[in-house]
């Protein structure tokens, strides 16, 4: 009992230890507090460097991300009026990128979708050439193969009866011109020499004769049936020889301009992984479907392993390149695009970046060739660009949301809130207008960013309501485009995120004329809305493979 209550001692002693050395070890430095409470200025603005709406007057945590405050940059005398500064920390938590604009020999990378086909200039038909039923068919079915001298028949005629007794009388006869002539009868005829010479040799008529097949080939079609009565001149089926192929592009009316015969193909099947195959095109159809608005473009392809297989689907490229001397091009993602106007951020110190508007030449793919606004030599921002504009705009700075082109109406500055988030959506359906996933994401992201920093207490009452009614749904929805591992779940997260925007814009009017668009192939067919700032139809649902898909269905003024 004496040793239970000692090691009892013993274990609260060695505790105490340890729970005294551990507050030393972690006890903050009193001279570095003293210290830095020391250095901090009196009257010296902290923020967060991804949160820089975020404002107090001594040092602590972001409120939003927990990261540490730092004090806000002052201005110096040599700082543009009209450029936004940002620390180092801010332009790497940002990944903000730049490029020097260069120029270039401009090439459109054109991305289409296509169809192996038949080629149809390889069609033969097997035809029987006398009066006859068919008793035997051989190739019944469509996908068979066949090779030429294949035996595919047997077909009773009594045309074909009487030219055999004809010839077996000339024999018969001793008469060799006779002979030569019914012979050639029965060739006219199309029966083989095999069977003629099986009919010399066992001196017999037969009230069936096999038929082979003249071509070798994939059966794409059969015209008769075991039993069918034939006369002279039909086809019994129809072959396709595959060692050459046709791939038939979908062509859209805004691509057409780029594409002409003899442009090289290079495409891709996805039931053929790995392989990459080439061709070139010799036919563009000159009419276009009211429809899809497509125009077929036809690849003649050689296809001697037979691997490429009728209603197989191809990814294919092209490279068009523009005639004329070499252009301004910059990376897509560098242009921020309002609708009305388009900006760019040009680097004019290490750590300070000023907004730029600049003119769009043709669009390149993942390329935008720029007709005005840039010179060559200069620095600008190619990945980041919202993250610039944002901080521009909390630094009323000239940006894209706050233009004296592009603001939005406000009922105060309190609403200004709402027109950014208007402005952030705008840059999210310009992003999947262009097949931008990477931007859609960023875009996406910083809209999710403001649903998340609202502050409701600076709000009109107007403005307040409607927010409320829709904020958990448009955070939620904002939180899946975010999370999208492609671009198909974004644009699907996009219908309701605009559901949203349109019913708030309704409610506030804050915003100058907006047009509700409506797309009715979008979400399976059952439709889907948009926003844009104007008429023309440009589809966020779909893309470049449907630019133009759609139509007006109201405005918002």
């Amino acid at each position: 009992m004496k040793n239970i209550i000692q090691n009892k001692y013993v274990i609260a002693i060695i505790c105490l230890a340890i729970g005294i050395a551990a507050g030393l070890w972690f006890a903050p430095d009193q001279q570095a507090v003293k210290t830095h409470q020391h250095e901090t200025k009196e009257g010296e603005t902290y923020t967060c460097s991804m949160h820089p709406q975020v404002r107090q007057n001594e040092p602590g945590d972001c409120p939003i991300c927990g990261m540490d405050l730092i004090p806000v940059e002052e201005s110096g005398n040599d700082e543009s009026a009209s450029a936004v500064k940002m620390s180092a920390t801010a332009k790497k938590l940002a990944n903000i990128q730049t490029s020097v604009v260069k120029r270039s020999e401009p090439v459109k990378t054109l991305r289409l979708d296509g169809e192996i086909v038949p080629d149809e200039t390889a069609d033969v038909s097997q035809a029987v050439h006398f009066e006859g039923r068919i008793e035997k068919l051989y190739a019944d079915y469509e996908g068979k193969y066949i090779s030429t001298g294949d035996e595919i028949g047997k077909v009773y005629s009594r045309e074909v009866m009487v030219a055999q007794r004809e010839l077996l009388q000339a024999i018969e006869s001793g008469n060799e011109s006779l002979k030569d002539a019914a012979v050639a009868k029965l060739r006219n005829y199309k029966i083989s020499k095999k069977s003629i010479d099986k009919i010399l040799s066992s001196d017999k008529i037969y009230e069936t004769l096999p038929i082979y097949a003249h071509k070798s080939g994939i059966i794409t079609k059969v015209n008769v049936s075991e039993g069918d009565h034939v006369h002279k001149g039909d086809a019994l089926y129809t072959l396709t020889d595959l060692s050459s192929v046709w791939l038939m592009l979908d062509l859209f009316e805004k691509d057409l301009q780029w594409v002409e015969t003899g442009d090289s193909v290079q495409f891709e099947i996805e039931a053929l992984p790995g392989q990459s195959f080439n061709g070139i095109i010799d036919y563009i159809d000159p009419i276009i479907d009211s429809k899809t608005r497509t125009a077929e473009a036809r690849v003649i392809v050689q296809n001697q392993k037979r691997n490429l297989k009728p209603g197989m689907f191809a990814n294919a490229t092209v490279k068009a390149r523009l005639s004329g001397n070499s252009q301004i091009t910059i990376p897509k993602s560098a242009v921020l695009w309002t609708g009305k106007r388009s900006v760019v951020y040009v680097s004019s110190k290490s750590d300070e970046f000023e907004m730029r508007e600049v003119e769009l030449g043709n669009s390149l793919g993942e390329k935008q060739i720029i007709a005005g606004g840039l010179e060559v030599g200069e620095e600008i921002v190619t990945n980041g660009a919202f993250y610039v504009d944002a901080a521009a705009q909390l630094a009323n700075k000239p940006s894209m949301m706050n233009s004296s082109q592009s603001e939005p109406k406000s009922n105060g500055e309190s609403d200004k809130q709402i027109s950014q988030l208007i402005v952030s959506y705008l840059a999210l359906k310009d992003s999947l207008v262009n097949d931008n996933f990477k931007g859609a994401k960023k875009a996406a992201e910083q809209t999710l960013k403001l649903t998340e920093n609202m502050n409701m207490k600076a709000m009109s009452h107007q403005a307040h309501t409607a927010y409320m009614e829709l904020n958990k749904t448009m955070k939620s929805n904002l939180k899946k485009a975010v999370n999208a591992e492609d671009i198909d779940p974004l644009r699907n997260a996009f219908l309701d995120i605009s559901n949203s925007m349109i019913k708030l814009v309704k409610s506030t009017a804050l915003t100058d004329k907006l047009y509700i668009q409506h797309c009715p192939m979008a979400n399976d067919y059952d439709g889907g809305d948009w926003l844009s700032k104007e008429k023309k139809i440009r589809n966020p649902y779909f893309g470049s493979s449907m630019l133009t898909c759609g139509s007006v269905t109201g405005e918002v003024k």
